[in-house]
């Protein structure tokens, strides 16, 4: 699974990103994050099968939703605690619960 997370400049969400990725290879998940400014989403989205969105986007949400809409990519706004905290493990887990209830949901 390719994710792109993206944050307002790309910065604090690398640091996230190199977390997950950590993360991903102790837990045994295949799994790759990339970070990148919101001002890329359009150009990248296809790349990539899921959205992470950074905390501090909330103002671009509707926008975001609309767009992973159109290109058939699920998409979840990063819980500012796990985001702030650099938790990784809990934002690995709002990936796999958005992605249970899509499989649920078909």
């Amino acid at each position: 699974m390719k994710i792109i997370l993206i944050c307002a400049a790309g910065m604090s969400s690398s640091l996230i990103a190199n977390k997950m990725n950590k993360r991903f290879k102790e837990m045994g998940i295949e799994g790759h994050v990339d970070s990148f400014s919101s001002s890329e989403l359009i150009a990248r989205i296809d790349n990539y099968d899921f959205v992470l969105v950074g905390p501090q986007l909330r103002y671009l949400y509707k926008s975001i939703c609309e767009t992973c809409a159109e290109h058939d990519k699920p998409v979840v706004m990063i819980d500012p605690v796990s985001y702030g905290r650099q938790d990784a493990e809990k934002i690995i887990d709002q990936v796999q619960q958005v992605l249970k209830e899509k499989n649920k949901n078909g």
